[in-house]
């Protein structure tokens, strides 16, 4: 007999059951950290590639205090979208410079990357990685976590 997962990823590419569920993973293959935005009844979902362009296509989105909805590139840039979803306004600006660890630390690269917003009461969070993912060991990866009562900085 064939399990329900098995069937989902043979049958479709998405994990779209055909009964308005969807299975895990609802896209096979390797689609490392997921973004999920959603506007309305539509949804957005964006990955980062495999082209090493980080910065890209790994962004975080937020609503900001302004009702404006914004995207937050890897390299800490942002940019406000349009209210028709996928275009944008204006031009990029610097919203966070990430942090400064010590010299001797082997990292892969500075990276700071995959930028992720939350708004929690008053407060918008700003969870991002920095210092790589590969490389050689050992290697030291970290989280950094910005807090502000806006959403576009300045985050020191």
């Amino acid at each position: 007999m064939v399990s329900a997962w098995e069937l989902a990823v043979k049958e479709t590419s998405f994990g779209d059951l055909g009964n308005g569920f969807y299975l895990n993973p609802i896209y096979p293959g390797d689609y490392p950290d997921p973004t999920i935005l959603r506007d309305g009844a539509d949804y957005y979902l964006t990955h980062t590639p495999h082209d090493n362009k980080p910065g890209l296509i790994d962004p975080g989105h937020i609503v900001g205090e302004d009702g404006h909805r914004y995207l937050y590139f890897s390299d800490g840039h942002m940019i406000r979208l349009a209210p028709d979803g996928p275009s944008t306004v204006g031009e990029a600006r610097k919203a966070y410079d990430g942090r400064a660890y010590p010299e001797d630390w082997l990292v892969e690269c500075f990276c700071l990357e995959s930028p992720k917003l939350f708004l929690r009461g008053e407060y918008f969070y700003l969870v991002s990685a920095q210092g790589g993912t590969s490389g050689p060991a050992p290697r030291r990866s970290s989280g950094i976590l910005s807090i502000e009562r806006n959403n576009s900085g300045p985050r020191i």
